[in-house]
């Protein structure tokens, strides 16, 4: 009990420490130049509906093994993610290039990671595999001339 209450006493002590820190109000931060952003300038709806393609529909797809959930899968010269688990399709058949990268766990949960090329952009997307939902990060492909 002797634990408790000194444990209450340093967590009550450290709100009364905090509490009585003067905050300043910060409206706006001048930056002349940012190297660590990120600029969205699309943001799929989380609510978007992905178009599902039956299997046997699929003109090809491509795997690292045959214990994989998540497959590069290839309609009318476009891929996307088809997830064989759950048989659906994660994004949109319609990169131009999609390949396989890592599988991470953080956290008690795994997601999957594929790089991705289209035109004029590329991007990595990262997949959570408890729910499918992604994320795809795009960026400008740099010039060869550069």
């Amino acid at each position: 009990m002797k634990k408790r209450t000194t444990l209450f006493a340093l967590v009550l002590m450290a709100f009364m420490g905090v509490s009585a820190q003067e905050w300043k109000a910060v409206d706006s931060v001048e930056v002349e130049e940012a190297h660590d952003t990120v600029s969205c300038n699309e943001l799929e709806s989380m609510g978007e509906i992905i178009p599902q393609v039956p299997f046997g529909e699929l003109d090809s797809l491509v795997m690292k093994s045959l214990d994989d959930r998540y497959v590069v899968v290839y309609k009318d010269g476009r891929c996307g993610i088809y997830d064989l688990v759950k048989e659906e399709n994660v994004t949109k058949i319609d990169y131009a290039s999609l390949r396989y990268s890592f599988r991470k766990e953080l956290e008690g949960n795994f997601y999957t990671y594929f790089v991705w090329e289209n035109e004029d952009l590329m991007g990595i997307i990262g997949i959570a595999e408890v729910n499918n939902q992604f994320v795809a990060i795009s960026m400008p492909k740099e010039d060869e001339q550069e």
